[in-house]
């Protein structure tokens, strides 16, 4: 089990300054952060979308760092059809892993649904480098198919 940091005026001060997360600061290991997160996507699975929202945003809240996260409550946003949303927390989880495939993959659809194909077409063409496999290759041809010219 992971001590907790001792919490000091510098420290507080650099979580409000967004220098540290209050994970960070809590003494929350990537560990446990990985055991709620895959409990939130238990909840996903089993389809308790409500339950699922809370685990990923408590995990955004202690973390705002956490590529992963963004991407689930992104596709938590975009199956409740709040694609603005969901487009925020996929762009998130990019700039925090530019190679992270699935929410790549996401926002090129959620592009392609707003009507910025050029854009979409720009998030293919880089997961194309990334060696996509299984579901994540499936996804990236049928955005193929649908950004293939008339």
């Amino acid at each position: 089990m992971a001590t907790t940091p001792e919490l000091t005026e510098a420290t507080l001060t650099q979580y409000l300054c967004g220098e540290r997360t209050w994970a960070e600061l809590a003494g929350f290991t990537a560990e446990q952060a990985q055991v709620v997160a895959d409990h939130g996507v238990a909840c996903l699975l089993a389809g308790k979308l409500p339950e699922a929202v809370v685990v990923f945003d408590g995990l955004l809240a202690f973390n705002p760092r956490d590529a992963f996260a963004h991407a689930a409550r992104g596709a938590l946003f975009e199956h409740e059809g709040d694609d603005t949303a969901a487009l925020a927390h996929y762009c998130a989880a990019l700039e925090l892993a530019p190679d992270f495939l699935a929410p790549r993959l996401a926002r090129a659809e959620v592009l392609l649904r707003l009507g910025h194909r050029d854009l979409a077409r720009a998030d293919v063409a880089a997961a194309e480098s990334g060696a996509p496999a299984g579901a994540d290759a499936r996804r990236l041809a049928a955005l193929r198919a649908r950004l293939a010219p008339a």
